[in-house]
């Protein structure tokens, strides 16, 4: 699939460069007086007078060819079209910054006119890089249209394994997921209605944007679970795109096969319980725009590929880890591959210029609520609790010896220990197919590692199989926060299937028909075996949610759903099943509320509209009342063959 390029096209004139710069001062200052008069009571003067101000400058020289002194100017400082727009794109992100913080001090809530001034402002930077170039999207289209059917047939049937029966599929809502999506509902005041704000380091554009999805579609389970399946299945074209730039057309189509059909890919695009998900299409996408804007000295690429961090960051702390990756493998790549970066310097840095606009308002929240942003690292980091000291003294190890293993372990969270935490699976991360040809494609990236495109690769899994080895806690989360290195394993694993295709194929009278042959075998198999791991061996088996209080809560919240607002609710209960241990059961119920009965079912006196629920230990008593109380819709709900509650309604 050939890549639209830059065509070459008149330069902006000089002479317009004036009239760009006073409209776009003109509008900032409209702006600007609109943003006074709303946010700040006090600024009723400042914000007409600015208005007033950017209506005159507007009207004096936006409309009309500027003075011939002001031309002269102009052309002398050569002002160009980039230099305008990167000026007015570094004012409107200052607004938005700064009106960021005065709405959270003024505890106002409505960001929605902060949110589009720095959108102006990200499309502005970005417009500015698009000078001197046309995109031939017609002939592209044309060029491409087969390649573009295999991705699109591709990502279709990822989103089928996504979405099919999303809100049903796993079963329950485990407890983060209750969480999170109780959470998004329930916090609407400041700071969290800033929607660069963190929560646990949960990014207000991805809190919002679930909340969005709530607001549109009500709170059933598959409304929470929308933008996880979104990511996942957007993450397979995005993985596309990069490893066509890195290993070609075939690697690519291999690799985003393997991400469609991975069965832990396919469970963490169907839960919110774990963000890395967007992990996966945030970072493809990152690294391609970064890696190619790189390779091809293309400012606009670089341009997009930074805002895309800054987004990132603003979604969980996946991107911060890249950060500190893209900056060492600057440094790495520029001794061993040094063409990369011969000459690039300056294209280079439009990267982490773009990074650093669009993520102003990200920084005015952390620098004002800096716990918030180590919140993470303080609850599961190694060096910030005793653990290591612990593991220490336990074991006699040094150190070191500890951190290495600890990376180990993470490594071989891939292919060896069973992926447990927010899954239940009794099998690895990856499915011991896929996990052989990554082993090969590692071992041939490792081999070819002065080549900046195996580096990258190379870089990109091991910072992040090194950052979650040394720096997180506890070793079981490892599994699911290895899925953040799922576009680099598939890549590498797409490497290791076209070498055994050509190595195996090579003394066949057609080579190139019986390689492609080998390979859709390969992932046939490959793709049966993680549909079946998935859908078969995990979901009929009820493991999902990691105990039976956590299953218990999503069944009780999900039969509270069916209720009116009205019904008096009472739950026999117990010890260790009971109301208010599970932010799952007020988010499917909408937080209707119920009241523990630990006592003997003959204590309740029903009303009218009342609903009596009892813990399958507890199911006999209400049995044995339900007698005395005729009239009432008896309902049970089965987990697996299991009884998992009983619910008594009297209308």
């Amino acid at each position: 699939m050939s890549e639209p390029g830059p065509q070459p096209q008149t330069p902006q004139p000089n002479d317009q460069a004036p009239r760009m710069l006073a409209a776009g001062l003109a509008i900032i200052l409209l702006a600007l007086g609109q943003m006074i008069l709303l946010a700040l009571p006090d600024g009723t003067v400042a914000g007409v007078c600015i208005t007033l101000a950017g209506g005159v400058v507007f009207l004096a020289f936006a409309l009309r060819e500027p003075p011939a002194r002001l031309s002269g100017f102009f052309a002398r400082a050569r002002l160009s079209f980039r230099g305008v727009c990167l000026f007015i794109s570094i004012l409107l992100t200052l607004i938005a910054a700064f009106f960021t913080v005065a709405y959270e001090i003024r505890d106002r809530l409505d960001y929605t006119p902060i949110v589009l001034i720095w959108l102006s402002g990200v499309a502005t930077l970005i417009v500015g890089f698009t000078t001197g170039r046309t995109f031939a999207v017609r002939t592209w289209l044309k060029e491409n249209r087969w390649e573009l059917l295999i991705v699109a047939l591709i990502t279709l049937g990822a989103a089928l394994l996504r979405f099919i029966e999303l809100g049903n599929l796993p079963r329950v809502i485990d407890g983060d997921e209750g969480l999170i999506g109780q959470f998004v509902v329930a916090a609407k005041g400041n700071p969290l209605a800033n929607p660069w704000s963190l929560f646990a380091n949960i990014g207000g554009v991805y809190r919002h944007s679930i909340g969005l999805a709530l607001k549109v579609l009500g709170q059933p389970p598959y409304a929470l679970r929308l933008l996880p399946a979104m990511g996942g299945t957007l993450a397979i074209p995005a993985l596309y795109v990069l490893a066509r730039h890195l290993a070609g057309r075939r690697v690519a189509v291999y690799a985003a096969i393997l991400l469609a059909v991975a069965h832990a890919h396919v469970h963490f695009s169907r839960t919110t319980a774990v963000t890395y998900t967007q992990s996966t299409l945030f970072a493809a996408l990152e690294v391609y725009f970064f890696i190619s804007g790189l390779s091809k000295r293309d400012p606009l690429r670089l341009a997009i590929g930074g805002v895309l961090l800054a987004v990132h960051f603003n979604t969980y702390l996946g991107a911060q880890i890249l950060i500190a990756f893209f900056l060492v493998y600057t440094l790495i790549a520029a001794v061993v591959a040094r063409p990369l970066l011969r000459g690039a310097w300056r294209t280079y840095s439009v990267f982490w210029l773009s990074f650093i606009i669009a993520s102003l308002p990200q920084f005015t929240f952390i620098l004002r609520h800096p716990d918030e942003f180590v919140t993470r690292l303080n609850q599961g980091g190694t060096f910030e609790s005793t653990w290591l000291i612990d593991e220490m003294a336990r074991t006699g190890a040094s150190a070191m010896q500890i951190l290495f293993e600890r990376v180990m372990h993470a490594f071989l969270s891939l292919n060896h220990y069973p992926a447990l935490d927010f899954y239940g699976a009794f099998i690895p991360m990856i499915d011991v197919i896929t996990a052989t040809l990554f082993t090969l494609g590692l071992l041939y990236a490792l081999w070819h590692t002065r080549d900046y495109r195996y580096l990258l690769l190379n870089g990109w899994f091991w910072s992040l199989t090194i950052a979650i080895g040394v720096f997180s806690l506890p070793p079981n989360s490892d599994s699911y926060r290895m899925l953040m290195t799922f576009p680099a394993v598939m890549i590498m694993a797409a490497m290791g299937l076209e070498l055994i295709g050509k190595a195996l194929t090579a003394a066949a009278r057609n080579p190139h028909l019986a390689e492609i042959g080998l390979a859709v075998l390969i992932l046939m198999t490959i793709m049966l075996y993680n549909t079946r791991a998935y859908y078969v061996d995990f979901l009929q088996q009820c493991r999902f949610g990691g105990d039976s209080r956590t299953r218990f809560a999503s069944y009780l919240g999900k039969y509270l759903g069916t209720l009116d607002r009205e019904t008096t609710v009472y739950l026999l209960s117990n010890e260790g099943q009971r109301y208010g241990t599970h932010p799952s059961v007020d988010f499917l119920s909408k937080s209707l509320p119920v009241h523990n009965v630990d006592g003997p079912v003959t204590d309740i006196q029903p009303d009218i509209n009342t609903a009596i629920i009892a813990i399958e230990s507890r199911a006999d008593e209400l049995r044995q009342w339900t007698r005395n109380y005729p009239g009432g819709k008896l309902r049970q709900e089965f987990d697996c063959g299991n009884l998992m509650l009983l619910a008594y309604w009297l209308p």
